[in-house]
């Protein structure tokens, strides 16, 4: 049976921001706050304001979350380093760009890290990468796969992805090679990679190494979100709808469109449960950069 979901909150002027690690409460941004970053935790039981909101960000000491990446990727950079889940793999930044100038990275290297000694004294293979601002990159849960990609900003509000790459590190083989996309999203466990291409909807099974393409829908989509259970996906549409996708089967099929957002979607996720659906919907134009921003929660009506 297919979920339903139906508009349970809207809050105006407020985008959001982050999940508390345990995703049972969310925390918005008000617009008018920035620089004065004022935050508030919203209940995702009922949609409602905690009245102890400011003791909820004081307890999960809020400050290390306001920089997270959506899908949790980190930057390759010469200081930022990335260790495989069972530590035989360190990735870090440090091929010179074609000019010369070391700041700019062009690629990354793979350190072989057997028996966990230093990485000097270990093999590497190193891979150049055509990028202009930043590269990110994530393990799997297979500590064998590593997924990639890079961000460029267009302007000040606008930003794009290019080189989306699945990589083999037993045999340095690319699963899947994308060149350009518009937006990209991994499971929680990187089992399953979603993208659209060409205003084609692709969903990426690890496991089955399989792609499983959705090519009658026709509108840009600017975010995407996989549920928990890796059942369900959400569109961010260029009408200012949400797509709600069924990707049980692999193929994905379009089941419900969310309505009530003014603009294109920003943010999407689910909840932990998968039970609640938040989403961010926000004016990007290089003249507008303190357009509001309109928040809107929908709730699951079965289970």
């Amino acid at each position: 049976m297919h979920h339903s979901f139906h508009l349970l909150k809207t809050f105006n002027g407020w985008c959001f921001h982050a999940f508390t690690p345990n995703k049972k409460i969310a925390i918005l941004q008000e617009d008018l706050s920035i620089p004065n970053n004022n935050y508030v935790a919203i209940n995702l039981d009922n949609g409602e304001v905690l009245d102890n909101s400011e003791k909820v960000l004081i307890d999960i000491d809020f400050s290390k979350y306001i920089y997270k990446d959506d899908n949790n990727f980190t930057a390759i950079w010469d200081e930022e380093n990335i260790l495989s889940p069972n530590k035989k793999y360190l990735i870090t930044g440090g091929t010179e760009s074609p000019n010369g100038i070391e700041s700019l990275l062009h690629g990354f290297k793979i350190w072989d890290l057997d028996n966990n000694d230093l990485p000097e004294t270990k093999s590497f293979k190193s891979l150049e990468v055509s990028y202009k601002d930043v590269l990110v990159g994530k393990f799997s849960s297979d500590p064998q796969i590593f997924t990639y990609y890079a961000l460029e900003h267009l302007d000040m509000v606008s930003i794009g992805l290019s080189n989306l790459n699945i990589l083999n590190l037993t045999d340095y083989q690319s699963l899947l090679s994308v060149p350009s996309l518009n937006c990209v999203c991994t499971s929680d466990d990187m089992q399953l990679v979603a993208y659209q291409q060409d205003k084609r909807l692709h969903v990426f099974s690890i496991k089955d190494k399989k792609l499983y393409i959705e090519d009658k829908f026709h509108h840009a989509i600017s975010v995407i979100a996989i549920s928990k259970n890796k059942r369900t996906l959400l569109s961010g549409n260029s009408n200012k709808t949400i797509g709600v996708w069924d990707i049980d089967s692999g193929n994905p099929e379009l089941i419900q469109t969310l309505e009530g957002h003014p603009f294109n979607i920003s943010k999407l996720d689910f909840s932990l449960d998968d039970q609640i659906i938040i989403s961010t919907s926000k004016e990007h134009h290089w003249r507008k950069t303190n357009s509001p921003s309109t928040t809107i929660l929908y709730k699951c009506t079965n289970t």
